[in-house]
């Protein structure tokens, strides 16, 4: 099977990349550049998993650099034809930010809020069918009773703006 996968250098997003890779699936990830290097933060991100060259190669593991907070998330021209080339079985939305402090809420909007969007609005560019958004148990915020999916809004307040903005991004 082939995947597109944002977050694979935050801590669920290399586990499930290290395990899509271990089943022989083919995955493209984005990841934002930080001093000029993508493949290598996302092969240093695998490092403690002991997954072969083969698994890391080229064949198997297609790095873009790209921005969730930015539209379609950020790819340039060439990435997103190459993109569209391929038949993507699912998109794999682990992206997000994991801040808590008050003065980050309008950079947590940016980025847990309009980042699920802009995948979104990706997933529909390239035509991919099954669209997975990785969130937390987080949106329950100060909720104190037995909580899931189907009582997403029930007043709750949040402690900080981190839960509000997972919050946001699921409704």
């Amino acid at each position: 099977m082939n995947y597109l996968l944002t977050g694979t250098t935050g801590y669920i997003g290399k586990h499930l990349l290290a395990d899509l890779l271990n089943a022989g699936h083919r995955v493209s990830v984005i990841v934002r550049t930080k001093q000029g290097q993508s493949r290598s933060r996302i092969l240093e991100a695998l490092a403690p998993f002991g997954l072969s060259n083969q698994q890391t190669s080229q064949q198997y593991l297609s790095v873009y650099s790209g921005d969730i907070s930015q539209p379609l998330c950020g790819l340039d021209t060439q990435a997103q034809t190459l993109l569209t080339a391929t038949a993507f079985d699912g998109f794999l939305h682990c992206a997000g930010l994991t801040r808590f402090e008050e003065h980050m809420a309008q950079t947590l909007q940016c980025n847990n809020v309009q980042g699920v969007k802009n995948a979104y609005a990706l997933s529909q560019r390239l035509d991919i069918d099954h669209f997975h958004h990785i969130s937390t148990a987080y949106v329950r915020g100060t909720y104190k009773k037995l909580f899931d999916s189907a009582n997403l809004e029930c007043g709750q307040g949040f402690n900080n703006p981190y839960e509000a903005s997972k919050f946001d991004a699921e409704c």
